[in-house]
């Protein structure tokens, strides 16, 4: 009876023993949850925009959830809700969801309120968007701000064309009358909410009320965006707690990561409401705690697709990759694959990657001015014939005819955006924009944002997550440039280059860096906008990465 008594003793002191040990981490985690909900003061106001119930040109019950940006914001300042209310706030939906599981009960969207999102008060700067719920579970799925290239392309065409949940069904041939649309099932809102926004300002249907206000930049674009996403999730405050990407193709390359070291930059100064770009805790008790809750939740970050970084890159790209898809010859590759093309280029094979210039005259006269400027000297001679060559090769092989309608499909979006009953559907305001184009060049824009490659690095080193792919047959923005790039980071291989699979195919080739927080992937067959061509491959890839999972 001794021996059991005492067997009993010990196993209670063990018991004390491993609920202590427990206790020590459990400890900090309470007082964390508790700091977070009691500190809640604000209240959490309704979600604001306009709610699509039906499109022109779809049949029958939409099978998602679209709202168009349609918010006005005066000189009031505004009590931002913060994470407990939120949380309470969650609660309180999730109950009253569990009644009605279906996609029109799953956000308390408003009815049509005044304006667009301002995201510049005196000079009247209003960005339109669309936004679309996740099929999945909108609730917790990631929350996706999406951008298009251009600079001044229209996010309506990643809506309907790249990774959005509804396309036109006429994509060769149109026969007339207001276009059809159909439901896209290889949409990126299978496994996330996507805010679609027209930026920077004068894309789509954003405008600016004044002159002033119409003139914009890369980092104009930036901080105009890192309001709109504050203001948008002051309204919309069920998805604050969500995870935050930022993503998009082509020049938004330029954006993506600078916008992305923005939010993290202004999360860092205190501004509210945060933006959960990065999982952290709301009470830091000590920076060891801090670290290790950052090594428990996984963090968020960026996508990027065809990604224009720098043109050092990006252009240089372009010659080698002509070379390995087989369309120059080999004489022409080696004349031309030592040729600076940010030096040989100006002012003339520059000129003609500017937007317009994609015609025969064009190039003629541009040969001509080299013409008068080369001597008789056999070696200028030379050197000429490379450039004219490196002028011919490039615009035939990388710049599209006309980037608005260069397909049907195009040509079928700009009929049904600028269709009245389609603009009353979405919430346009009258007389605000003209006609809509797909890509506006006449943007009053400075591009000065010269290169990205530094804030990739400082992201890395933040432990942020990047997903770079890139469409194999896009010579705009070749993945040989990308490559070079990503190379010249110079971080860590974790994963070296190999094939992934989608339905058992190869899809692309990957490889993993820094920790597996930079993810590079080509998709095979894809060109300058990959999930266009890719759709099924593309939705794969996004799916398995915003997971965690590898490719």
């Amino acid at each position: 009876m001794g021996k059991e008594a005492s067997a009993m003793v010990a196993r209670r002191s063990t018991s004390r023993r491993d609920w202590r040990r427990w206790w020590w981490w459990l400890l900090p985690l309470a007082c964390c949850f508790v700091c977070w909900v009691a500190s809640s003061a604000a209240t959490v106001a309704a979600a604001a925009g306009v709610a699509v119930t039906s499109l022109p040109g779809f049949d029958g019950p939409m099978p998602f959830s679209l709202e168009t940006g349609d918010t006005r914001y005066g000189s009031q300042k505004h009590q931002y809700a913060n994470t407990a209310s939120i949380y309470i706030y969650r609660t309180r939906l999730d109950r009253d969801r569990s009644r009605d599981k279906s996609i029109a009960q799953r956000a308390p969207l408003a009815e049509k309120a005044t304006a667009y999102v301002e995201v510049n008060e005196s000079t009247g700067v209003r960005l339109f968007y669309y936004f679309v719920q996740s099929e999945k579970d909108p609730d917790v799925d990631p929350l996706l701000l999406w951008l298009s290239g251009g600079p001044g392309c229209s996010s309506l065409s990643g809506l309907t064309h790249e990774i959005g949940p509804f396309q036109f069904a006429a994509k060769r041939y149109y026969s007339g009358g207001l276009p059809k649309i159909i439901y896209q099932p290889e949409t990126w809102t299978k496994v996330s909410n996507i805010i679609f926004v027209d930026s920077p300002v004068g894309a789509g249907f954003s405008y600016a009320a004044t002159q002033e206000g119409s003139k914009t930049s890369d980092t104009k674009t930036v901080k105009q965006l890192v309001i709109f996403l504050r203001k948008w999730l002051h309204d919309h405050p069920q998805f604050l707690l969500n995870p935050l990407y930022i993503g998009g193709d082509s020049y938004s390359g330029y954006i993506v990561p600078t916008l992305a070291l923005a939010i993290d930059e202004s999360n860092d100064s205190g501004d509210k409401p945060i933006l959960n770009l990065m999982y952290q805790c709301g009470l830091q008790l000590t920076f060891a705690f801090h670290q290790f809750l950052y090594l428990v939740y996984m963090t968020q970050g960026y996508v990027a697709g065809n990604p224009r970084t720098e043109r050092q890159f990006d252009e240089g790209g372009k010659i080698p990759f002509l070379h390995g898809m087989g369309l120059i010859s080999n004489e022409l590759y080696e004349c031309t694959k030592d040729i600076n093309m940010l030096h040989v280029l100006e002012p003339f094979c520059e000129d003609v990657g500017s937007p317009g210039i994609h015609n025969n005259e064009a190039t003629d006269g541009m040969i001509r001015l080299m013409l008068e400027s080369a001597s008789a000297a056999n070696d200028d001679i030379i050197e000429f014939k490379c450039r004219v060559e490196c002028i011919k090769t490039i615009q035939h092989y990388c710049i599209p005819l006309n980037s608005n309608l260069s397909k049907a499909s195009y040509v079928v979006l700009q009929i049904w955006a600028n269709d009245k009953t389609v603009r009353e559907s979405l919430g346009v305001h009258k007389g605000t924009v003209g006609e809509w184009i797909r890509c506006n060049f006449d943007v009053d824009y400075i591009a000065d944002v010269y290169s990205t490659v530094e804030y990739h690095l400082t992201l890395m080193r933040k432990g942020y997550r990047a997903l770079i792919y890139s469409g194999d047959h896009d010579c705009q923005v070749p993945f040989t440039g990308t490559q070079a790039w990503i190379r010249f980071l110079n971080l860590s291989v974790v994963d070296d280059w190999r094939p992934w699979y989608a339905a058992g195919q190869v899809a692309g080739f990957t490889r993993s860096y820094a920790n597996n927080n930079l993810i590079y992937a080509t998709v095979k067959g894809a060109g300058h906008t990959a999930p266009e061509y890719k759709p099924k491959e593309c939705l794969e890839m996004f799916a398995r990465w915003i997971s965690g999972n590898t490719l």
